[in-house]
């Protein structure tokens, strides 16, 4: 759990937050942050993906996505 721990906290000083998303737009764009800022799934990504490297199975890495209608009533 140590590599986890260290993949985390390092993605989360090197990439700068910000929403990759506009409000009105109907979704989100998924991406690495190779431009080093990104939104939540974007630092998911960009960690599973060096977790990966690092030699843990792709299958224990899986992402789920819940999408709502609580956003919209929020924003309009």
């Amino acid at each position: 759990m140590k590599e986890i721990g260290r993949v985390s906290q390092w993605v989360n000083a090197h990439i700068k937050p910000c929403r990759t998303w506009s409000i009105g737009e109907s979704s989100d764009r998924w991406d690495y942050p190779s431009d080093g800022k990104g939104d939540c799934e974007d630092y998911a990504l960009f960690k599973r993906k060096i977790l990966i490297e690092e030699g843990f199975p792709r299958q224990a890495l899986l992402m789920t996505v819940v999408k709502d209608d609580i956003t919209k009533a929020t924003l309009s």
